[in-house]
């Protein structure tokens, strides 16, 4: 998607909080070399929506429209990537999320099992260009709920995989098919 959107002249905004080292900030800052792009800061204030709802949606979707609106002060074709996607599906946005002139992406960490959050899912899901997730089994459980606008981006890890068996003697153990990635 980033690629097409570098051929294509889009302006790619990336969304999640600026300055938050723990997180996804040095993804931000190898993208923003690879693609030229724009940060856009969420200022995402650290609330945990299921401890308090009503003020995790509003703080939600305060940021929402705060990344629309600072993509949208440009004029031409934008792509905005939602780092953390998981943020933001759930909302009740009454809106789509798309136009002829911005594609959304979003990079989604977790598949809900909530029913409810599933269908919130698949409702945004559908609605964007694409989902980016980390992994092939997530992958396979989106497409499971219906969403098939899935890319896989495999995740660097800086686990010592010395320690566990060889690939071939794990897809035994786990019975795991060869058009997996293990």
């Amino acid at each position: 998607m980033m690629q097409n959107a570098m051929n294509e002249n889009f302006d790619i905004y990336l969304a999640d909080l600026v300055n938050d080292f723990e997180g996804h900030f040095y993804i931000m800052q190898a993208l923003h070399k690879l693609t030229h792009s724009h940060y856009i800061d969420t200022k995402e204030k650290k609330i945990v929506v299921k401890k308090n709802p009503i003020k995790g949606t509003i703080i939600r979707m305060i940021m929402y429209h705060r990344v629309l609106t600072e993509a949208n002060k440009r004029n031409g074709m934008k792509v905005i990537h939602f780092i953390t996607g998981d943020k933001f599906y759930f909302l009740p946005i009454l809106f789509s999320p798309e136009s002829k002139k911005t594609k959304v992406v979003m990079t989604l960490h977790r598949c809900p099992t909530n029913l409810f959050y599933v269908h919130l899912l698949k409702n945004f899901a559908n609605r964007i260009s694409k989902v980016i997730v980390l992994g092939e089994a997530m992958k396979d459980d989106l497409n499971r709920m219906g969403i098939y606008n899935v890319e896989v981006i495999d995740h660097p890890s800086f686990f010592d995989y010395t320690i566990i068996d060889e690939k071939a003697e794990l897809r035994k153990r786990f019975s795991v098919t060869d058009d997996n990635i293990v």
